[in-house]
């Protein structure tokens, strides 16, 4: 081994020394290491049950399958034409994304009956609804992300009728390309969750246009295994203590993410220098050794 350097587990516990521009539950964003773009680092996390951050439990391998399944996915929606925020994976736990101008709603979309959603209309658990049905949600925590018409969002100015038409064909679109990606592999995609951002393709600040942010990862996804007719997922009201990601390790599995593999076979060590000259260097030396998912 070359003289100055060590052997490291890229893991939870060793986050990269960079400006926090934000921390959240389940990711941090950090400064990126390009003009106008952020890093996204995916945790283990999973926030079940408390609203005490310490009570947070963290389950290993959580944020490295996360952040590969988000990346495959956006890519593949990037060759449908569907405009996204995702510029590249870095390593393991780390993608670079575009900066974006986030809208203050996100989008949840149902296309089978499940939790609450059954609750408030009478429905049995796992019905088919007839149509892709796309609840907004404001974004305020406080008042438990309420649901809001499109009359709303345009009588208060944040968004008007051409930008949300074209918001709610984007959204068909998605659908349809995500319902056939489950579907292909034995599962129903039950209800999700989407957020947009605007980007400025000019001075002129009504020279907009949307893309897709944030992530599609098996944090933001309710999904049903067709074969045993079990939720995949660890949000199933049900089970109100989930222990491990076997759930996450079988998505994985079939979507080709893992190969078979064990999680751990993601998790190999990687060398870096000890005293590291720049922020970004040893991120990137990672990800050029690693093969890029296709």
């Amino acid at each position: 081994m070359t003289a100055g350097f060590q052997p490291r587990l890229f893991s939870e516990k060793s986050q990269p020394r960079r400006r926090n521009v934000f921390e959240g539950v389940t990711k941090c964003i950090f400064e990126g290491i390009e003009p106008d773009t952020f890093i996204l680092y995916f945790k283990d996390n999973h926030p079940l049950n408390t609203t005490d951050v310490q009570d947070y439990p963290e389950l290993s391998g959580k944020g490295v399958i996360n952040n590969r399944f988000s990346e495959m996915i956006f890519q593949r929606l990037g060759e449908l034409n569907i405009d996204h925020h995702l510029v590249r994976r870095l390593n393991m736990r780390e993608q670079l994304v575009r900066i974006a101008e986030s809208l203050p709603f996100f989008v949840e979309v149902h296309n089978k009956s499940c939790d609450d959603f059954t609750d408030r209309f009478g429905l049995e658990k796992y019905d088919q609804l007839p149509e892709m049905i796309a609840e907004l949600r404001f974004k305020n925590k406080n008042a438990n992300h309420p649901i809001v018409a499109p009359q709303h969002l345009v009588a208060f100015g944040l968004t008007d009728h051409e930008e949300l038409d074209q918001l709610f064909a984007t959204i068909q679109r998605i659908n349809d390309f995500l319902i056939g990606q489950f579907s292909a592999v034995h599962m129903s995609l039950i209800r999700y969750k989407l957020e947009f951002g605007r980007i400025y393709l000019s001075d002129n600040p009504m020279d907009t246009r949307l893309i897709l942010i944030d992530e599609i990862s098996l944090d933001t996804c309710r999904v049903l295994d067709n074969l045993t007719t079990k939720r995949l997922d660890m949000y199933d009201s049900t089970d109100k203590d989930p222990s491990d990601v076997t759930g996450y390790h079988e998505i994985a599995r079939r979507f080709g993410i893992l190969h078979d593999q064990p999680l751990q076979s993601l998790l190999e060590p990687t060398l870096e220098p000890i005293t590291e000259p720049s922020v970004a260097s040893a991120e990137l030396d990672t990800a050029s050794a690693e093969p890029k998912t296709s």
